[in-house]
């Protein structure tokens, strides 16, 4: 069942509040006290797919809006400052710009913060954690978007009472070379050059030197590094991984039928599903069956899964 973040504004008439993407549908129909309106996005209602939780959206206690986002309300340089732009999808950026917007639409904008803070004094729990992860849920959780809008200095309300306890930046950290980046969009190490980069929190000392703090009760992954590399191959539809951030990558350029296809000026245009259409079969790309770039198993989630097989057993 997917998760639910709910997040409020404090106005004094109508008690608005910005509904994030993946929240509980079950718990916001049953809370009657989180507000009179609830402000949100196109995309956040287009992730409700279940038939159960789309039902219970009709019914909800009050009023749903949507809401459009300025384009000069999204600030997604400061999310890559805090080192959580990496974990954010899109519609997470949006709901956080939806929020900003409507603060600054009702409130201003002289409280809240245009570059985020540093902590000099960090305090971690014994069992490391801030929130307990439902099993079975992958991606990412909820503290990401509540640390950027905490560090904007946007006033936060969770609906089923789970908050983060403290701001945390995030910085990049080599465990080959132990060298740091605060680059968090980098996926090779720039020391070494090795994919080994991992998420790290990070503080300031009182000397104002940078303490890195690491989760030693977490070991790395091993995820990807069970098989050998595959026998690397030449051509204009080589499909090799990527191994180094500067390797060189073939165009996968379509074929001169399959532009011309889809040029609107090209003299043979038919628009939309014709039976006269044209089809290319004389390409190469068509005589070795080539149709789109195949999901290698390095591009998956989990390189190590095996294929399934869609082959039927004999009876």
């Amino acid at each position: 069942m997917p998760h639910c973040r709910l997040f409020k504004i404090p106005f004094v008439e109508n008690n608005p509040l910005c509904w994030g993407a993946g929240s509980k549908v079950a718990t916001l129909s049953t809370n009657h006290d989180v507000g009179k309106t609830i402000l949100t996005i196109q995309e956040v209602v287009d992730e409700i797919t279940n038939k159960r939780q789309l039902r219970r959206l009709v019914v909800l206690p009050y009023d749903l809006q949507l809401k459009d986002v300025f384009q000069e309300n999204i600030k997604y340089k400061f999310s890559k400052k805090t080192g959580d732009y990496p974990s954010l999808s899109a519609t997470d950026i949006k709901v956080i710009a939806l929020t900003f917007q409507l603060e600054k639409e009702k409130v201003g904008t002289d409280h809240l913060q245009t570059e985020p803070k540093v902590n000099r004094v960090v305090s971690f729990t014994k069992n490391n954690k801030d929130v307990a992860v439902p099993s079975g849920f992958a991606g990412f959780y909820l503290p990401k978007k509540l640390n950027v809008m905490k560090q904007l200095g946007l006033n936060v309300l969770s609906v089923n009472g789970r908050m983060i306890r403290q701001l945390r930046t995030f910085i990049l950290r080599c465990y080959a070379c132990f060298k740091t980046t605060s680059i968090m969009t980098k996926i090779f190490c720039p020391n070494c050059g090795n994919k080994t980069l991992k998420k790290v929190a990070v503080s300031l000392k009182e000397d104002g030197t940078q303490q890195i703090h690491i989760n030693a009760c977490r070991p790395l992954t091993a995820r990807g590094k069970r098989f050998s590399l595959p026998t690397p191959k030449g051509g204009k539809h080589a499909n090799n991984p990527i191994l180094v951030e500067d390797q060189r990558i073939p165009q996968q350029r379509g074929t001169r039928l399959a532009r011309q296809r889809n040029d609107p000026l090209a003299p043979d245009y038919i628009a939309g599903f014709s039976p006269f259409i044209m089809r290319d079969v004389n390409s190469r790309a068509a005589v070795l069956g080539i149709h789109g770039q195949e999901t290698k198993h390095w591009m998956r989630t989990n390189p190590n899964q095996a294929k399934r097989k869609h082959s039927k057993k004999k009876k």
